[in-house]
Formats: structure tokens, C-alpha cells, sequence
């Protein structure tokens, strides 16, 4: 719970460009968001990963590249992919990028 407070703390500037005292939600209003937060992580994240499948899948030769490159990063960590590990994969990197340029989870964002 003290988590999802500190994603919801509200850190903003006066007119002079200054930073004001950070303001937090109130826990109903938090709890009334939580269901779209949660459904719009879960649906982006499954939609980016399922055209990032789709793109290996069309382009072998990437599939087959970018294997490679995580199993020489597998063998010298020792048989672990970190955190750590994983974000220094450049092609890694390269091809969730592109994925993300050619198939964006989010297209279009709408103000209300």
C-alpha cells in the first residue's frame, strides 16, 4: 500500500518555475484509479509482447541474431540473466524499440 501512495505523489512547480511541496491523492481517489491502471499495464504490455513474437517470428534471421546474443550473455553471467544483464543486450534493445516504433501498445492517447 505505501507503494501505491508514492506512484500517486504529485510533485509540481508555481509560475516562477519553482518546485512546490509534493501533494499526494486521497486514498479513494487512488483506489478508484488502481482498476485502470491495472488494466491498461496488463493490456499494453500483452499486446507489445505478442508483436514483439510476431515480428521474430516473420523475421528469422532476427529471431536467430538475438538468441545468440542472449545465450553469450547467459553464458558469461554464469547461466543468469540479471536485471543488469538483460539492459546491456544492444540488439536486445534494437529490436524491443523497433518493435515499439512499428507497433506502438498505445497508438493514440486522448485528452479529456
Amino acid at each position: 500500500n505505501r507503494v501505491l501512495k508514492q506512484l500517486f505523489i504529485v510533485k509540481g512547480y508555481d509560475s516562477k518555475n519553482e518546485k512546490v511541496e509534493a501533494q499526494q491523492l486521497p486514498e479513494q481517489e487512488m483506489l478508484a484509479h488502481m482498476s485502470s491502471f491495472i488494466i491498461a499495464g496488463h493490456e499494453t504490455t500483452s499486446s507489445g509482447m505478442s508483436n514483439l513474437f510476431y515480428i521474430l517470428a516473420q523475421h528469422p534471421e532476427v529471431q536467430k541474431k538475438l538468441r545468440a546474443e542472449v545465450r553469450q550473455a547467459r553464458e558469461d553471467n554464469h547461466g543468469e540473466l540479471d536485471y543488469d544483464t538483460l539492459m546491456g543486450l544492444p540488439y536486445l534493445d534494437a529490436v524491443v524499440r523497433e518493435t515499439m516504433r512499428v507497433y506502438p501498445p498505445a497508438p493514440m492517447l486522448d485528452r479529456v
